[in-house]
């Protein structure tokens, strides 16, 4: 609220035009409506039967950069936060939005699938726009930013679907949404981790 009306009186002191405000009062809108998303969303993944655990680890760093990550333990069954020792915030907002993609059945944990009939969908549920999220939510905590064309445009993100995918969107596992067995069968041969409606496969 203090940097709205800071901005308002900026404005109606004449040191900043009509453009100027419109801009910046969109971008603080935009950064309200984004933070007010996250303590649902981490209240969401604290009341889950699925287990989330971090780590911290630099296997994902290089000397050029400082690296965090998503992904599952599949020995345990487990959705795993990788975060980099000097545990940067932009970086864990990040992952947790995958963490809550990956809890509402946005987001799956797996290598490429090269079945023809699943290209499509070639990494099932991972996608662009689960990043181009991920990036905005990062944002908000002092992360990088990354429009959806940068991400599509990028050497490794661009190879993933544009989306946006969650489960609903493949047919096999709409169709079989009361049908557990089906679900783990599909889970098996697709070697992904996903979760449909509060139960993980993998």
């Amino acid at each position: 609220m203090f940097l709205t009306h800071s901005l308002l009186n900026k404005f109606d002191e004449g040191k900043i035009g009509q453009k100027t405000y419109d801009r910046r009062m969109s971008r603080l809108q935009n950064e309200h409506a984004g933070l007010s998303e996250v303590i649902p969303e981490l209240s969401t993944l604290g009341g889950s039967s699925q287990m989330y655990d971090i780590k911290i680890s630099d296997k994902y760093s290089t000397k050029d950069a400082t690296v965090a990550g998503a992904g599952f333990d599949f020995s345990n069954g487990n959705f795993v936060v990788v975060m980099p020792s000097n545990k940067n915030l932009g970086l864990f907002a990040h992952e947790m939005k995958h963490a809550y993609q990956f809890e509402i059945g946005a987001y799956s944990v797996g290598d490429e699938i090269k079945n023809r009939n699943l290209s499509i969908f070639s990494f099932l549920l991972y996608d662009q726009s689960d990043e181009v999220a991920a990036f905005a939510r990062g944002h908000l905590f002092g992360g990088d930013y990354r429009s959806a064309s940068s991400i599509a445009s990028d050497s490794h993100y661009g190879k993933f679907p544009t989306g946006p995918v969650d489960f609903r969107n493949i047919p096999y596992i709409n169709n079989n949404l009361s049908n557990p067995r089906a679900l783990r069968g599909f889970a098996r041969e697709t070697r992904h981790a996903f979760r449909v409606n509060g139960v993980t496969y993998y």
